[in-house]
Protein backbone atom coordinates (compact mmCIF):
# COMPACT_ATOMS: atom_id res chain seq x y z
CA UNK A 1 0.00 0.00 0.00
CA UNK A 2 1.14 3.28 -0.71
CA UNK A 3 2.04 5.99 2.16
CA UNK A 4 0.89 9.47 1.76
CA UNK A 5 2.15 12.19 2.31
CA UNK A 6 1.44 13.08 5.36
CA UNK A 7 2.86 9.71 6.64
CA UNK A 8 6.30 9.78 4.24
CA UNK A 9 6.72 13.50 5.83
CA UNK A 10 6.48 12.23 9.47
CA UNK A 11 8.78 9.04 8.62
CA UNK A 12 11.55 11.09 7.39
CA UNK A 13 11.27 13.42 10.29
CA UNK A 14 11.24 10.48 12.54
CA UNK A 15 14.27 9.03 10.87
CA UNK A 16 15.86 12.32 10.81
CA UNK A 17 15.77 12.37 14.67
CA UNK A 18 16.96 8.66 14.83
CA UNK A 19 19.82 9.48 12.75
CA UNK A 20 21.12 12.94 14.03
CA UNK A 21 20.84 11.40 17.50
CA UNK A 22 22.68 8.40 16.56
CA UNK A 23 25.15 10.68 14.57
CA UNK A 24 25.51 12.34 17.89
CA UNK A 25 26.59 9.47 20.07
CA UNK A 26 28.99 8.31 17.60
CA UNK A 27 30.84 11.08 16.41
CA UNK A 28 29.14 12.40 13.30
CA UNK A 29 28.82 8.77 12.01
CA UNK A 30 25.80 6.97 11.07
CA UNK A 31 25.47 3.40 9.62
CA UNK A 32 24.96 2.79 5.86
CA UNK A 33 22.06 1.21 6.45
CA UNK A 34 20.70 4.30 8.49
CA UNK A 35 21.97 6.00 5.11
CA UNK A 36 19.93 4.15 2.81
CA UNK A 37 16.80 3.92 4.88
CA UNK A 38 17.03 7.66 5.27
CA UNK A 39 17.53 7.76 0.99
CA UNK A 40 14.96 5.69 0.25
CA UNK A 41 12.17 7.84 2.36
CA UNK A 42 13.60 11.18 0.91
CA UNK A 43 13.49 9.41 -2.55
CA UNK A 44 9.35 8.31 -1.97
CA UNK A 45 8.83 12.11 -0.06
CA UNK A 46 10.30 13.91 -2.51
CA UNK A 47 8.33 11.91 -5.50
CA UNK A 48 5.17 12.41 -3.50
CA UNK A 49 5.96 16.21 -3.24
CA UNK A 50 6.76 16.55 -6.86
CA UNK A 51 2.90 14.62 -7.79
CA UNK A 52 1.28 16.73 -5.31
CA UNK A 53 2.66 19.86 -7.05
CA UNK A 54 2.11 18.50 -11.15
CA UNK A 55 -1.56 18.15 -9.43
CA UNK A 56 -1.56 21.46 -7.82
CA UNK A 57 -0.28 22.48 -11.49
CA UNK A 58 -2.89 20.65 -13.73
CA UNK A 59 -5.69 22.37 -11.12
CA UNK A 60 -4.89 25.40 -11.43
CA UNK A 61 -4.16 25.88 -15.33
CA UNK A 62 -7.84 24.44 -15.29
CA UNK A 63 -9.37 27.03 -13.18
CA UNK A 64 -7.72 29.73 -15.17
CA UNK A 65 -8.56 28.35 -18.32
CA UNK A 66 -12.36 27.76 -16.66
CA UNK A 67 -12.13 31.97 -15.54
CA UNK A 68 -10.84 33.06 -18.77
CA UNK A 69 -13.96 31.33 -20.65
CA UNK A 70 -15.98 32.64 -18.24
CA UNK A 71 -14.78 36.49 -18.87
CA UNK A 72 -15.32 35.79 -22.81
CA UNK A 73 -18.94 34.60 -22.14
CA UNK A 74 -19.76 36.90 -19.95
CA UNK A 75 -18.52 39.45 -22.43
CA UNK A 76 -20.78 37.57 -24.96
CA UNK A 77 -23.61 38.26 -22.80
CA UNK A 78 -23.17 41.79 -22.43
CA UNK A 79 -22.78 42.21 -25.89
CA UNK A 80 -26.51 40.41 -26.61
CA UNK A 81 -28.19 42.18 -23.94
CA UNK A 82 -26.48 45.38 -25.17
CA UNK A 83 -27.72 44.29 -28.47
CA UNK A 84 -31.51 43.15 -26.89
CA UNK A 85 -31.85 46.22 -25.09
CA UNK A 86 -31.02 48.28 -28.51
CA UNK A 87 -33.53 46.11 -30.17
CA UNK A 88 -36.27 47.16 -27.40
CA UNK A 89 -35.98 50.58 -27.85
CA UNK A 90 -36.03 50.63 -31.28
CA UNK A 91 -39.03 48.72 -31.19
CA UNK A 92 -40.58 51.31 -28.90
CA UNK A 93 -40.05 53.86 -31.45
CA UNK A 94 -41.85 51.76 -33.90
CA UNK A 95 -44.59 50.86 -32.03
CA UNK A 96 -46.48 53.69 -30.06
CA UNK A 97 -47.72 53.44 -26.44
CA UNK A 98 -51.29 52.08 -26.48
CA UNK A 99 -50.84 50.47 -29.81
CA UNK A 100 -50.81 46.11 -29.33
CA UNK A 101 -49.27 44.25 -32.06
CA UNK A 102 -48.64 40.46 -32.33
CA UNK A 103 -46.68 37.73 -34.35
CA UNK A 104 -46.93 33.99 -34.08
CA UNK A 105 -42.78 34.47 -32.46
CA UNK A 106 -44.14 37.26 -29.77
CA UNK A 107 -46.03 40.56 -29.03
CA UNK A 108 -45.64 43.90 -28.28
CA UNK A 109 -48.18 45.86 -25.72
CA UNK A 110 -48.00 48.71 -23.24
CA UNK A 111 -48.89 48.91 -20.08
CA UNK A 112 -48.98 52.08 -17.33
CA UNK A 113 -46.34 51.96 -14.81
CA UNK A 114 -46.01 54.82 -11.56
CA UNK A 115 -42.89 55.97 -9.80
CA UNK A 116 -41.85 58.43 -7.39
CA UNK A 117 -39.57 61.08 -8.30
CA UNK A 118 -37.55 63.09 -5.76
CA UNK A 119 -37.42 66.96 -7.12
CA UNK A 120 -35.53 68.00 -4.00
CA UNK A 121 -34.36 65.42 -1.59
CA UNK A 122 -33.75 68.28 1.39
CA UNK A 123 -37.74 69.34 1.13
CA UNK A 124 -38.76 65.54 2.17
CA UNK A 125 -40.28 65.34 5.47
CA UNK A 126 -38.19 62.98 8.22
CA UNK A 127 -40.97 60.48 8.46
CA UNK A 128 -40.41 59.74 4.48
CA UNK A 129 -36.46 59.18 4.89
CA UNK A 130 -34.73 56.24 5.90
CA UNK A 131 -31.49 56.55 7.52
CA UNK A 132 -29.08 53.31 5.54
CA UNK A 133 -26.16 52.95 8.47
CA UNK A 134 -22.65 53.54 7.68
CA UNK A 135 -20.17 50.61 7.28
CA UNK A 136 -17.26 51.45 8.26
CA UNK A 137 -14.18 48.80 8.32
CA UNK A 138 -10.26 48.55 8.54
CA UNK A 139 -8.18 49.85 5.45
CA UNK A 140 -6.07 47.31 5.53
CA UNK A 141 -3.72 48.75 2.75
CA UNK A 142 -3.50 52.18 4.22
CA UNK A 143 -2.63 50.88 7.36
CA UNK A 144 -0.01 48.54 6.13
CA UNK A 145 1.41 51.25 4.01
CA UNK A 146 1.35 53.66 7.27
CA UNK A 147 3.02 51.37 9.23
CA UNK A 148 5.85 50.67 6.82
CA UNK A 149 6.37 54.21 6.80
CA UNK A 150 6.64 53.99 10.81
CA UNK A 151 3.98 55.31 11.67
CA UNK A 152 1.85 53.80 14.60
CA UNK A 153 -1.47 53.13 14.01
CA UNK A 154 -3.59 51.94 17.36
CA UNK A 155 -5.05 48.30 17.54
CA UNK A 156 -2.71 47.30 14.48
CA UNK A 157 0.58 45.87 13.46
CA UNK A 158 2.90 44.19 10.68
CA UNK A 159 2.89 40.44 11.02
CA UNK A 160 5.40 38.31 8.94
CA UNK A 161 4.24 34.96 7.74
CA UNK A 162 5.81 32.61 5.26
CA UNK A 163 3.89 32.31 2.07
CA UNK A 164 4.36 29.17 -0.29
CA UNK A 165 5.08 29.78 -3.29
CA UNK A 166 3.56 27.52 -6.21
CA UNK A 167 4.89 27.50 -10.41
Amino acid sequence: MSETLYELNSAYQNLLAEVRAYAEEHGGEITPEMGMQLDAVEMSRDAKIEANLRYWKNENAIAETIDREILALQKRSATHGNNAGWMKDYLAQIVKPGEKVEYAVGRISWRKSTSVNVVDPAKVPAQYQRVIPERREPDKNAIGDALKAGQEVDGCELVTKPLIQLK
